[in-house]
């Protein structure tokens, strides 16, 4: 897998991650934002029926009693002497359920659909707050013919509670196309991220390519002293300049290699013509049956043809030591 995939695909993934996350974080947001607005609406509703202020459609208006002013003037903690109060003004609005209890337990009146009552809307039932106080209050998460609802329960003074209950289905519909909203919204992120990691590398890689391209070049052609191109300030330009200097150093290399074996070719000539001639000499004697050598000449022509040897033995040990970088590339080698 090239490098510009491998980008493309870390890009991908970390924007993946990045949207995951903050999507989560605004769904729990959400989530409680909806919940908390969803509460707000049943205690406020509670509320507006304990005072009287919403009334059932078809009602005449409310004319309000001594209870009533007490209510209204005790302000979001009043509360209606007795639930029996209420019996002629419930609002049943479709947007919420209401159901009213006396205090022992019985439903006095309730809207589309009667509510459960739990035990702890029972304890609730026989608290009966006093005025001023703030009346008791409980939230639950029930299920009603297999639809959802959110209900809240509120004492009231003279004993008995409201019940208000709103379903759940809409703000589970919400939460559901949000859900889907921020899957669509990360997958689309992350294509674009990962096209934006593959147009990068892209670009970054540009200049490694090219380098790539040119050793490919020196591998095959042998060539040295081709240029490369180098014009960058930051570590690929530092890599192309090292790969400059390389080859540079391979060409130095090579001419000293040339240099080396013309000095040994030039060095080795002049012994080797030396002891082929005695070898020739030799060779011319011995063909001859009248030829003599004296002592002397034999003494130096055996001379002559050791030192040769010997000459030939110490050019080749200087070889030996260059080619193992025991020397300086440049030495001059010495006859």
């Amino acid at each position: 897998m090239s490098l510009r995939s491998r980008l493309a695909i870390l890009f991908g993934l970390l924007a993946l991650v990045v949207s995951a996350i903050v999507g989560a974080a605004s769904y729990q947001a959400t989530r409680s934002e909806v919940s908390e607005s969803t509460d707000r609406f049943l205690e406020s509703r509670a509320i507006e029926v304990t005072r009287g202020i919403r009334e059932q459609p078809g009602n005449p208006p409310l004319r309000p009693n001594r209870a009533n002013t007490n209510d209204l003037a005790n302000g979001a903690n009043g509360a209606i002497d007795d639930a029996a109060t209420l019996l002629p003004r419930l609002p049943f609005d479709p947007d919420a359920i209401v159901q009213v209890i006396d205090r022992d337990g019985v439903v006095l009146s309730s809207g589309s659909n009667e509510l459960p009552i739990t035990d702890a809307v029972e304890r609730l039932i026989v608290e009966r707050p006093r005025p001023g106080e703030s009346a008791p209050d409980r939230y639950d998460d029930v299920e009603i013919d297999g639809t959802s609802y959110r209900m809240y329960t509120r004492a009231l003074q003279g004993g008995g509670a409201i019940q208000v209950a709103r379903s759940t289905t809409e703000n589970d519909a919400v939460l559901s196309v949000l859900v889907s909203r921020i899957a669509i919204i990360g997958l689309i992120a992350a294509v674009l991220a990962a096209f934006a990691g593959w147009w990068i590398a892209r670009r970054t890689t540009r200049p490694l390519r090219r380098l790539a391209d040119v050793a490919a070049t020196v591998a095959d052609t042998r060539d040295f002293s081709i240029d490369v191109p180098v014009g960058r300030p930051d570590e690929i330009g530092q890599l192309a300049g090292s790969f400059r200097e390389m080859l540079t150093a391979l060409e130095t290399s090579r001419e000293q290699q040339h240099r080396l074996v013309l000095d040994a070719g030039h060095e080795l000539r002049t012994p080797l013509t030396s002891l082929r001639a005695n070898v020739e000499m030799l060779q011319r004697i011995d063909s001859r049956p009248d030829a003599a050598l004296t002592p002397e000449d034999r003494r130096e022509l055996l001379h002559a043809i050791n030192s040769e040897v010997g000459e030939l033995s110490n050019l080749f040990t200087e070889l030996m030591e260059l080619a193992t970088d025991s020397h300086d590339a440049d030495a001059t080698m010495e006859a």
